[in-house]
């Protein structure tokens, strides 16, 4: 949709986009065609879109796959997706906040994929709870600020690793795409953006217990990063805690430096570190 039409159709709507909902509407036809393409849509393919906004994406995953579900926050926009699309029977419009759906329930309708501009203020707090999922879906392919797709995407060592990072990269495999311009977007925000996908792995093999125990040890880690991890888990309370000889043991066992600090851990070794730890029964 060039810029023009769509400010005919807000105005026709009187509807004011809000920034702290993060509504920035796509306008580039060709960041669309590459964020389709990524995505890959195929007949079988079920398909959940979080924040469609007027429609652009919806329309082109409705003409290609089996089953589309979109959940819209905003009850104006719902209501023009709902109008504009009441002839396509394979769309499902849901209104509500993606933050307070019952993501697991929801997943387990049966989806393969996801594919969204996410919105800038939800976003990674949507991947976390799509990923966390027993019914996570096997791809996921979504425009998000440049600065959540680095983090994303990070490795151990650099920066930007982070929470967000070990917690994606344990389920998936993560690309980056394309940057996207801000000018691609109406109206036009202040920052980049980057189309991500994501692509399920297999390779790790934690239990229900140790994967709880993964989370609970990235989580207090990340939250002290600055701090060397034989301080961390000195200083932490409850089932976290260990006595300092029982943690020099094991991190010599998996021969981890206990002066190293959070991001200087792969994920390979927070599961290593995280399957240690978890009591047996």
């Amino acid at each position: 949709m060039k810029l023009s039409e769509l400010r005919s159709l807000l105005n026709e709507m009187d509807f004011h986009p809000s920034r702290a909902l993060g509504q920035n509407f796509l306008i580039d036809g060709n960041i669309l065609d590459i964020l389709l393409d990524a995505a890959d849509v195929r007949h079988r393919d079920e398909i959940l879109e979080i924040g469609p906004g007027l429609g652009a994406v919806t329309e082109a995953l409705v003409d290609s796959a089996r089953r589309v579900v979109a959940v819209e926050k905003d009850r104006r926009l719902y209501e023009h997706l709902r109008e504009r699309f009441k002839d396509k029977p394979k769309l499902e419009l849901i209104c509500a906040d993606m933050l307070e759906v019952d993501t697991e329930a929801l997943l387990k309708t049966g989806f393969n994929k996801v594919v969204s501009n996410l919105p800038y203020s939800a976003g990674s707090r949507i991947l976390i709870n799509l990923a966390m999922a027993e019914a996570a879906p096997e791809r996921i392919i979504v425009t998000v600020q440049q600065e959540v797709a680095e983090r994303l995407a990070a490795q151990a060592g650099e920066s930007n690793y982070s929470k967000l990072s070990v917690w994606l990269q344990l389920d998936y495999d993560i690309r980056l795409v394309k940057t996207v311009s801000p000018t691609c977007f109406w109206p036009v925000p202040e920052v980049r953006s980057e189309i991500v996908s994501l692509t399920r792995r297999r390779w790790q093999s934690l239990s229900k217990a140790e994967r709880w125990m993964f989370y609970d040890l990235t989580t207090e880690a990340f939250t002290h990063r600055r701090k060397q991890l034989a301080t961390i888990f000195a200083h932490a309370e409850g089932a976290l805690h260990r006595a300092p000889g029982h943690i020099a043991a094991v991190l010599e066992q998996l021969e981890l430096d206990p002066r190293a600090r959070p991001e200087a851990l792969s994920v390979e070794q927070w599961c290593a570190l995280a399957k240690i730890l978890t009591p047996k029964d």
